[in-house]
């Protein structure tokens, strides 16, 4: 069989690093299982090394709506010469808000059309994002009538399933299908990385790691207080909290004006290919989310952290209490008393951490694989593939 895979992103940034390596996993996944995939466009990796950081100009706060909708028009013809050069089976394309130029060329040219949806942007920017202005009503009735025109949605939990199908969209057209890993990428005895690593793991040192991009929803500022304990506690501890995003400076503030900066570092930006290596060197990883009514995450930080044999302390919520099985594969906390309870058990117990990894790795492995992920997409090409005639 024969995809196109389509996306909207630029080059790769600090905060745009999880999509990023959702396509190449998946799109290798799928090679794997004998099928040909057409990125496009081409993933551009030349910026990977860049922390960007958010600027956000007056005239962009009000006009980003409108050029997302103008954009459709090149798209569209920049799309069509591209599924006409490779005449794909099937096309599946990563969802984005006010891009529908695949929407006609679905149509024009009579190849099933697959959305990934891997965040209702419409409900995101209403509820999270807040530096650009969007007229009201106009991002939800573009999301639901590219949900409606599409021939099958997948999504990355059953949360967001529902959330679409309240929308009115059949159940029947909508999969769940929750993000994966590449277990041989993120092995526990990693290769050494190509640079230095940013950080040092002394003897008898108990580095307790994050890895990602600083964003809304990662909800690191939430926990700086019990962190806070944690030190005042346990003079071996250090945090390295890896990555760069738009909340970063707020914390490096409060990090400076406590004195923390040798106990919390802060190293910036890591390329995804040190990730295995960085990941190898820590004992413990956090994975804080905020506490939402609507938490529709699948985090690839998650199933990357288990695969690396790191015991994980996460928010308890949405498809996270699923996928770790608190005392067993990790640990799960609702409020900053349970948050340092736990990290001083994990802290105090070796054995704890050794066996809670072990078991992780296990758990995701049999899983959460990429594979498995690619498994169940070829199913929904395969129904799409016959529904229509070939």
């Amino acid at each position: 069989m024969k995809l196109f895979y389509g996306h909207y992103l630029g080059r790769i940034t600090s905060v745009s690093v999880g999509p990023f390596v959702h396509i190449q996993e998946f799109s290798r996944a799928m090679e794997k299982r004998g099928h040909r995939v057409f990125v496009f466009p081409q993933l551009d990796m030349s910026g990977a090394r860049i922390a960007a950081r958010s600027r956000v100009r007056l005239l962009s706060k009000y006009t980003k709506q409108f050029k997302n909708i103008l954009q459709n028009a090149a798209s569209f013809f920049r799309e069509m010469r591209q599924v006409q050069s490779c005449r794909p089976d099937i096309l599946i394309v990563r969802y984005s808000l006010f891009r529908f130029s695949i929407l006609a060329v679905s149509r024009l040219k009579r190849i099933p059309l697959i959305f990934e949806v891997n965040t209702p942007m419409a409900h995101e920017i209403r509820a999270l994002k807040k530096e650009f202005f969007y007229f009201p009503v106009l991002p939800q009735m573009f999301e639901k009538t590219c949900f409606k025109m599409a021939d099958a949605l997948v999504v990355v939990s059953e949360e967001l399933k529902k959330y679409i199908c309240r929308m009115g969209i059949p159940a029947g057209r909508v999969h769940a299908v929750p993000n994966g890993v590449d277990i041989g990428r993120m092995h526990p005895r990693a290769g050494q990385s190509r640079r230095p690593l940013p950080f040092s793991a002394g003897k008898g040192r108990v580095i307790v790691g994050f890895v990602g991009s600083f964003n809304y929803w990662h909800s690191i500022r939430s926990i700086y207080d019990p962190m806070k304990r944690i030190l005042r506690r346990f003079r071996s501890v250090q945090f390295v909290l890896l990555g760069d995003g738009f909340t970063r400076p707020e914390l490096e503030r409060r990090i400076r004006e406590d004195g923390f900066q040798e106990r919390i570092r802060m190293p910036g930006f890591v390329a995804p290919e040190d990730i295995p290596a960085c990941l190898s060197k820590m004992d413990i990883l956090l994975a804080p989310y905020p506490v939402l009514d609507f938490f529709y995450f699948s985090p690839l930080k998650i199933f990357e952290y288990m695969a690396a044999s790191k015991p994980v302390l996460a928010t308890r919520i949405g498809q996270i209490a699923e996928i770790i099985q608190d005392g067993v594969s990790g640990c799960l906390y609702g409020d900053e008393a349970e948050f340092v309870q736990k990290l001083s058990r994990l802290i105090r117990d070796r054995k704890a951490r050794t066996r809670m990894g072990k078991a992780a790795r296990k758990r995701v492995a049999e899983k959460f694989t990429w594979d498995r992920n690619a498994a169940r997409i070829e199913d929904v090409c395969n129904a799409l593939g016959k529904g229509n005639g070939e």
